[in-house]
């Protein structure tokens, strides 16, 4: 199990790296293809990798290896948010995007300091559950992406009126 592997918080922390060079990575990459293609599959292959993730963290003893966990955990949501941070403006316009990206960064961020309790608490009781409820929820997901249409095509320029902030200093 993973708390057995990451018995030290010196490990836990080493696991940490590996995951922050995925999920860039694949942040990098992923939207940076969103905005050349429609890709409709991301949001499918975002679900397995998610999934795979998770069950891999129940059942460390088959892939033996921290680093390529930390990597696998880092790429699943690193696909995730560089299709989301490239796909939202194209699904809502870029008038209220700061909005939109912050709303979606505070939940992101929610649940990734909520994420490892909930695999501590269903790691210690029934890890079954916990890879079932992801398995499902990745499917679910992953029909909708699907079937859910893409928007028309919005204007990218399409902005808020600029406030004329005062200026301070000598004047």
């Amino acid at each position: 199990s993973l708390s057995s592997k990451a018995r030290l918080a010196a490990d836990a922390a080493r696991n940490l790296l590996p995951q922050m060079i995925g999920n860039g990575v694949f942040i990098l990459i992923v939207s940076a293809l969103v905005d050349r293609y429609r890709m409709r599959w991301i949001v499918p292959v975002a679900m397995v990798q998610l999934a795979f993730t998770i069950w891999w963290g129940f059942n460390l003893d088959v892939i033996d290896s921290l680093v390529l966990f930390g990597i696998s955990f880092g790429m699943a949501t690193g696909v995730f948010f560089g299709y989301a941070l490239a796909a939202l403006p194209k699904y809502f316009g870029t008038k209220h995007v700061g909005e939109i990206r912050g709303t979606f960064g505070a939940i992101t961020m929610a649940t990734a300091a909520f994420g490892p309790i909930v695999f501590e608490i269903f790691q210690e009781n029934s890890a079954t559950a916990l890879i079932v409820i992801t398995a499902v929820a990745a499917v679910a997901i992953s029909i909708a992406s699907l079937v859910i249409r893409w928007p028309k095509e919005m204007n990218s320029l399409e902005t808020s009126p600029v406030m004329e902030l005062p200026t301070v200093g000598r004047g």
